[in-house]
């Protein structure tokens, strides 16, 4: 490293150590109070699962409502074709499994919410290490590095053949 980087990089070190005694925060300083570098800031994180969350919750009580709808509506004492039931049956059993999958994502947000007030957002629960932010920013919810949930993925896979 030449001598000039060296002097730039203690100066602005000074500055930062200066302003944190001032009572004053640098840039430098309000980065590091972050989930992890890369991450968006907690408030940020909160908003988007917020945002998310409060759709969920809209969808389900949508395709509820549908489901009480279709049921109210369907009268099968006056059906006249035996399949019009079996069709609502089907219709009602992808309404319930898309309601469970849209809980199951309820559930998911609730937990990392979780995590981001007790710090351990972004970090893996299997084995402890971070959680790489490019998959945090496709998946907020995400409780698994990349390979944690690949060998989960197996072992779920590898299960289900037996």
């Amino acid at each position: 490293m030449n001598s000039e980087n060296r002097n730039t990089r203690n100066t602005r070190n000074s500055r930062n150590t200066q302003n944190t005694q001032n009572g004053q925060h640098s840039q430098h300083s309000q980065s590091t109070r972050s989930l992890q570098a890369g991450l968006p800031d907690a408030a940020a994180l909160r908003a988007t699962l917020a945002q998310r969350q409060t759709a969920l919750e809209a969808q389900i009580n949508r395709k509820r409502a549908e489901v009480r709808r279709d049921r109210i509506g369907f009268d099968s004492s006056t059906s006249t074709d035996g399949g019009d039931g079996a069709q609502l049956d089907a219709i009602g059993s992808v309404h319930h499994a898309e309601i469970e999958r849209d809980m199951a994502e309820l559930r998911d947000i609730s937990a990392a919410l979780a995590r981001v007030e007790t710090g351990a957002y972004g970090i893996c629960a299997d084995c402890g290490e971070q959680i790489v932010a490019a998959r945090l920013a496709i998946w907020p919810t995400a409780k698994r590095c990349t390979p944690c949930q690949r060998q989960l993925e197996r072992g779920r896979s590898s299960t289900s053949s037996i």
